[in-house]
């Protein structure tokens, strides 16, 4: 074979290598480029994963949170239940007594007299306000939240102490409807809805909705 013919097939061959090589190099680039894009989409879905996964945990740890609050009040308010029956027991036992001995005059005392039940209401409110404000223990801030910077409620912190909170706190329970309200904090009707007004009144968002908000105070998100 020719030397000229010997090194054009050379260089044919040579060129179609080079060309093969060329498309070869430029596959693996764009090879290299969808496995880095895969792995960017495997590293994302892997953060996200994690970040749900401490969602999940949290929200978890939130649920049981709640749960053994509500079993811890449960117990409370049973307790409470159960004094409340010894006590009227007791009460029964010395009416009784007191009706067997003739003494009329003294059962007479007990019975007209209010002040036994006003500390009894006393020592429930107490335990209320106490359970209320472990469960919602920004209650007061989120309610102030929803009021006109003069309409605010100015209450020491870790307190309830007025009916207007009393009223609402109610209302964040579930328990809307004012003869409820009413037989549950001994007030009439009209006092109770006097309250509700008087707050709603000093809404900063729209006083038709200003119940509703309540109601979603302390919700887990």
């Amino acid at each position: 074979m020719p030397t000229s013919k010997k090194s054009e097939k050379e260089k044919n061959s040579l060129a179609v290598s080079l060309q093969i090589i060329s498309l070869l190099s430029i596959l693996t680039i764009f090879l290299l480029m969808y496995l880095y894009k895969q792995i960017r989409v495997v590293q994302k879905s892997r953060q996200e994963l994690h970040i749900l996964n401490e969602e999940l945990n949290s929200f978890n740890n939130k649920l049981s949170d709640a749960n053994s609050t509500k079993e811890e009040y449960v117990g409370l308010f049973m307790n409470l239940c159960s004094a409340y029956i010894d006590k009227l027991d007791k009460y029964r036992e010395t009416v009784k007594r007191k009706i067997m001995a003739k003494q009329i005059d003294d059962l007479y005392k007990m019975t007209n007299s209010t002040r036994a039940i006003e500390v009894e209401l006393d020592h429930f409110f107490l335990h209320f306000d106490t359970a209320f404000l472990s469960l919602y223990p920004t209650f007061v801030e989120d309610i102030n939240k929803l009021l006109t910077p003069e309409g605010k409620i100015k209450v020491k912190k870790g307190e309830l102490p007025n009916t207007e909170l009393r009223i609402f706190a109610l209302i964040r329970l579930g328990i809307k409807d004012s003869s409820r309200i009413t037989a549950f904090l001994r007030y009439s009707p009209q006092t109770i809805y006097n309250y509700r007004t008087r707050v709603k009144n000093k809404s900063a968002i729209d006083r038709d909705i200003f119940e509703n908000q309540v109601m979603e105070i302390g919700n887990l998100s």
